[in-house]
């Protein structure tokens, strides 16, 4: 079943045209899974420090902690390209 935007809690698949996301609401983590253009860094699982909004048709936003590369005390923000599908990953189904 798609749904057109991320609710407070769960796990989430984010596609947009050439990548998607794992989006764990839940465990405060976020993964991308693409081909070499990535914008997160060999697809490295990271920690959510703020999920600010996620919707078809619109681009995903949200902010990181730092990874391996980064300055210890930054926060990363990441965008996502125009989210094409989200999908509920995990099994209860609710938001």
């Amino acid at each position: 079943m798609a749904d057109t935007e991320i609710g407070g809690s769960g796990v989430w698949r984010i596609s947009n045209a050439d990548s998607w996301y794992r989006l764990d609401l839940d465990a405060n983590t976020v993964q991308q899974f693409v081909d070499a253009s990535a914008t997160i860094p060999g697809g490295e699982l990271r920690r959510l420090r703020a999920f600010r909004h996620c919707e078809v048709g619109r681009r995903g936003y949200w902010a990181m902690h730092p990874g391996p590369a980064d300055p210890v005390d930054s926060t990363v923000w990441h965008r996502t390209a125009v989210v094409v599908s989200i999908e509920r990953e995990d099994d209860d189904g609710e938001a």
